[in-house]
């Protein structure tokens, strides 16, 4: 196996140059080009976009103000606050007039060719030559996976950027020593993985490098390299370190969330992978389920069209190839594609079924999410195949060769006559279908200069195809842009919550949300629902108290329930929004009294004057329990306002009056009341408690005791004048 010369380095930029521009070139011929759609319009791009201009303003990103009733940043591990390409992404885009709506596309243009730069130079480290190197780092870079999902979750290509760099690593520092650079290319690796944004993914990748490993120590084992495995472990272990203090906080947030809680077993193994969905490793183009997404297509697990076919040689190559290492190397690979295949099949595939009494793993959901993993093992696969086809082209004969060009076409022209194709008649379709059938006629034959040629240029037209693909792909959008809020969003009073009561709605011919569906991420105003959130985190008071399924949307039924109430006064809700089809909810609203604000075309908005600030005096104190919740706070709303406190040992009592008047800081991770207490009284916050709040009454630090089930609370001594909650350090 080769090491990294100076000259080896060279094919990295032009890996990098290639997948950069595949990129850009398969947005500009699709029909409908975007990045920033789903989750990342509704949460990550502006979440992003704050918390890393907060960092180049000088300030920690502590606190979001915007989601549910606030978050700790810091503690989120969706945040990416700790992820530093983010930050530079933001100052890019600052430096050139972009904004928010920006920064999906900013993020996934750095980290392609970062991808694709690392998995070339694995590959050639392998041993595959740099045409072949380049095929497979283009491929990877700029698969269906990561270009449908990066438009979607914009931490996906940021952490599996840095894959290919920790499998680099561990490989060299098996293969010529552990140094120094090599240990701090891993934990680097490693670390930026975990920073980028979801613990999930970080398990994952910790689980394909160690799995990497064993392989590695296998393919050439001997008693030079126990010496290396040794202080290979080592070094893994610190780099764990460093990931485990990335994670320490997240698991702590994760145990105050419903996602170990809100789906049962079989809500999360439905999110698996369709053993059909595999016939995507051949085209893109076939209309298929896929078990994960609505849309009907294989474009997923596409990476190539020459994979398939050199994977067909590989098969031919390890019995008649007696080359034991690359033997090894090969079963190494195989080894892992099957593992991780057989974990993304779900229940289909028996291994993750079993996986999930494991603590940490259990809260994880998709087994899909580990598509990547398999992806990547079979490119690798067929890259190492495909090498050793060259070196050995007289292994199969012409007869074979005829057989493994025509098998995959003829495969491929039946899957389009059998199943249909929901894009072929798009760009990004006509290039897919043309640079997929080539690679597949031309993978046997590709150790004739010619036919080389055109099969490289194939690989590069598949891998724009398959972008544009993935921007044509009918994924949920939005009608309208940041900053794009209708009329209505102009009356209300930012110091008070909106609670959108109706679920999303999506126009069946423009696969678009009516307008009315999500302003959270377009106005910043502090949305109490699934509005610009992220399920995965939804807070398991949220689905207790207000009675909201998995995703945040609150159930039928429950509504009636919660209008009116003193609890929905205490969480600041004054605003409440209906889609204009949803009857139910609209008359329930009517019946409760509350005046209609706005009466649009898509939607209607209603007022609930009774909605109290940010800040408020309880008028009654005591203990909390789930049966005194429910008998205090979902009582119809009559101007009382208990405060139940956790560890509160005092009989239940009234309060003297007491009056405050609060104000939120610029840096939103405080709120500051002037009151009038002669007497003292218990002051409550509409934020959600965790570890980190403190506060102080005229300098004088109080404890924060946690209120109502979700709030903070203080006892004000009497006579106190100014009261400020400040959460972090």
């Amino acid at each position: 196996m080769r090491t990294l010369s100076l000259k080896r380095w060279s094919g990295a930029p032009l890996a990098a140059a290639a997948a950069f521009l595949c990129s850009l070139v398969g947005a500009a011929v699709s029909r409908d080009p975007g990045f920033n759609r789903w989750d990342n319009f509704e949460y990550f791009s502006i979440l992003y976009w704050k918390i890393h201009s907060l960092w180049l303003a000088g300030q920690v990103p502590w606190w979001n103000q915007h989601q549910f009733l606030g978050e700790p940043l810091l503690a989120n591990a969706q945040s990416a606050a700790f992820y530093p390409p983010h930050t530079v992404a933001v100052a890019l885009l600052r430096a050139f007039g972009g904004g928010p709506g920006d920064l999906a596309a900013c993020v996934a243009l750095l980290h392609i060719p970062w991808m694709a730069a690392g998995w070339h130079l694995l590959l050639e480290s392998l041993g595959v030559r740099r045409v072949l190197a380049l095929a497979g780092a283009v491929s990877l870079a700029c698969c269906g996976y990561f270009a449908v999902l990066g438009m979607v979750w914009m931490h996906m290509l940021p952490a599996y950027a840095w894959l290919p760099w920790v499998l680099l690593g561990v490989w060299t520092a098996l293969e010529h020593g552990v140094t120094l650079g090599r240990s701090a290319l891993i934990a680097a690796g490693l670390a930026c993985a975990a920073a980028a944004g979801h613990p999930q993914q970080t398990v994952y990748i910790w689980l394909h490098v160690l799995a990497f490993a064993a392989a590695a120590a296998w393919t050439g084992w001997s008693a030079g390299r126990r010496g290396r495995l040794a202080r290979l472990a080592l070094a893994l272990a610190l780099a764990g370190g460093a990931s485990l203090l990335l994670l320490l906080a997240p698991l702590r947030m994760l145990a105050e969330t419903a996602r170990p809680h809100g789906l049962s077993p079989e809500d999360v193994l439905v999110h698996a992978a369709l053993p059909r969905s595999f016939v995507g490793m051949i085209l893109p183009l076939f209309r298929v389920a896929n078990g994960f997404i609505a849309n009907d297509t294989s474009i997923f697990l596409f990476a190539g069209g020459w994979v398939v076919p050199a994977l067909l040689a590989a098969a031919a190559l390890f019995v008649r190839v007696k080359e034991a290492r690359w033997r090894r190397l090969a079963l190494g690979w195989a080894g892992m594609g099957a593992f991780f295949t057989l974990l993304s099949l779900g229940p289909w595939g028996v291994l993750y079924p079993l996986t999930l009494g494991i603590p940490v793993w259990r809260d994880f959901r998709w087994p899909h999410k580990l598509l990547p993993h398999v992806v990547a093992c079979w490119v690798v696969l067929a890259a190492l195949s495909l090498e050793r086809l060259l070196r050995h082209a007289e292994t199969l004969t012409r007869e074979e060769r005829i057989a493994a060009s025509a098998l995959p076409c003829g495969l491929a022209c039946l899957g389009l006559a059998f199943l249909g194709s929901p894009l072929l008649a798009s760009p990004g379709g006509v290039l897919s279908f043309l640079g997929g059938l080539a690679c597949l006629g031309l993978t046997a034959w590709c150790h004739r200069p010619r036919p080389q040629a055109v099969w490289t240029a194939a690989v590069l037209a598949g891998a724009v195809g398959t972008v544009a693909l993935a921007h044509d792909l009918p994924l949920k959008g939005y009608a309208e842009s940041y900053g794009g809020a209708p009329a209505w969003v102009a009356m209300i009073d930012r110091a008070y919550r909106v609670l959108p009561v109706s679920s999303e709605h999506l126009d069946s011919r423009t696969r678009r949300l009516r307008p009315f569906a999500r302003y959270h991420a377009a106005t910043l105003d502090g949305y109490l629902s699934a509005t610009g959130h992220s399920p995965g985190l939804l807070p398991r008071w949220y689905m207790a108290s207000l009675g909201a399924d998995a995703s945040g949307v609150l159930e039928q039924g429950r509504l009636d329930r919660l209008v009116g109430t003193r609890f929905l006064d205490q969480l600041g809700v004054r605003y409440l929004v209906a889609d204009k089809r949803d009857l139910r909810n609209l008359v329930t609203l009517g019946l409760k009294g509350l005046k209609r604000l706005y009466d649009g075309a898509d939607a209607a908005v209603f007022e609930n004057p009774r909605a109290l600030p940010r800040l408020f005096f309880a008028t009654a104190v005591g203990a909390y329990s789930p049966a005194s919740f429910e008998a205090q706070l979902l009582r119809p709303s009559d101007g009382r306002r208990p405060a139940l406190l956790d560890g509160w040992i005092l009989p239940a009592a009234s309060l003297p009056q007491a009056v405050a008047t609060s104000f939120l800081s610029p840096e939103e991770r405080s709120l500051e009341a002037k009151v009038f207490a002669p007497k003292g009284g218990i002051l409550v916050m509409s934020q959600t408690w965790y570890p980190g709040w403190k506060a102080w009454a005229d300098g004088r630090p109080l404890r924060v005791r946690r209120a109502n089930e979700t709030l903070c609370a203080v006892e004000v001594p009497a006579g106190a004048k100014r009261v400020v909650f400040r959460y972090g350090l």
